[in-house]
């Protein structure tokens, strides 16, 4: 029998399996080879869920008790306060904001966006080693910051309309505009993200090679690993990511 973790969905729009149109769970399905000769380019932005946090009413008021209650609805609740405190200890240890709302903010983006993006990249890499993984990490300058690198903001950059407002404007915007452009183009033809505009794009595979798509584009090794270690083992434990 289900535990009933595993069958819980976070959103309303997540997939379900009906037997018929969809009879496997998508990332199961790249597992099992459902994808093997395709190459894949899979990626998020760093702080996806500010755009959905910016309306929170309750924000102004949350601490760590509310924090760990409220993702206790998305992960068995034993669990929670661990994630939570190794997220206080990560961002610590990068000298990085470790308020409420920043925590919020971290952990939702990652069990909703960063993790199964993540999780695709590594079921993919079981059959094909062409797999290339980004985080966007260019912050939005609406609402002084408050939006950060927050969800759909890449969007201006990959069609080349960002603005003065939501996306911001200028050199640099335009020179990530094109860096990105050029992967994207470079990717459909060949299978391979790398440009003139942004240099060697390596696989992501055993050092987790990342390209963080910023002011500065540049590859990193495994970022932001210690939030990743933070849901190996809940996420195995109970499919939750998946």
């Amino acid at each position: 029998m289900a535990s009933p973790w595993e069958v819980m969905r976070i959103t309303a729009t997540a997939q379900v399996m009906d037997g018929d149109v969809l009879r496997e769970m998508p990332t199961r399905a790249v597992g099992l080879g459902s994808s093997k000769n395709i190459p894949m380019i899979i990626g998020t932005n760093l702080e996806e869920w500010k755009l959905f946090l910016f309306g929170d009413l309750g924000k102004g008021k949350l601490d760590r008790a509310q924090i760990i209650e409220r993702l206790g609805r998305f992960i068995p609740p034993q669990h929670a306060a661990g994630v939570v405190e190794h997220y206080y200890k990560a961002r610590s240890n990068r000298q990085a904001d470790k308020g409420p709302i920043e925590i919020l903010s971290a952990i939702n983006t990652d069990v909703m966006f960063r993790m199964p993006a993540l999780q695709l990249v590594e079921a993919q890499l079981q059959h094909n080693p062409n797999v290339y993984n980004y985080l966007f990490a260019w912050p939005s300058p609406i609402f002084g910051g408050a939006l950060g690198a927050c969800h759909a903001l890449e969007m201006g950059f990959v069609f080349g309309t960002h603005d003065d407002n939501f996306c911001g404007s200028g050199a640099d915007a335009d020179q990530l505009s094109e860096g990105i452009q050029d992967a994207w183009a470079s990717f459909a033809r060949t299978g391979n993200p790398s440009c003139k505009s942004l240099g060697d794009w390596p696989a992501y595979g055993d050092l987790r090679s990342t390209m963080i798509l910023d002011n500065q584009c540049r590859i990193e090794e495994a970022p932001y690993e210690e939030e990743r270690l933070a849901w190996d083992k809940v996420g195995k434990l109970y499919n939750i990511l998946l």
